[in-house]
């Protein structure tokens, strides 16, 4: 996971807005790795952790947990990350996005 964490914390700054990284402990004893964005009220959290197919991603929306889909590599998972954020941002109004 410490690739994963590597690999986020990479893309981080290349991703519209501000954004931290946190290492958080599953229920399961495992480990996620949470983007977390500055401004909550314009794009969602992500979480990212491993299981038996791949990478997981799953997003915190309005209060709703929902796995997005499991990738081969945290690569493919960065991008599913980048298209949500896109599309996230092209849904709101336009002075949401700091603009």
């Amino acid at each position: 996971m410490d690739a994963h964490a590597q690999a986020l914390a990479t893309a981080l700054p290349g991703l519209p807005g501000a954004w931290s990284l946190e290492r958080q402990a599953s229920y399961d004893g495992t480990f996620l790795l949470v983007l977390i964005p500055q401004n909550e009220d314009i794009f969602p959290t992500f979480a990212i952790d491993r299981d038996r197919s791949g990478v997981r991603l799953s997003v915190l929306r309005d209060d709703a947990y929902s796995t997005e889909g499991t990738f081969a590599t945290v690569e493919a998972a960065l991008d599913a990350i980048r298209r949500a954020i896109s599309e996230e941002s092209s849904r709101k109004p336009f002075s949401a996005c700091g603009a």
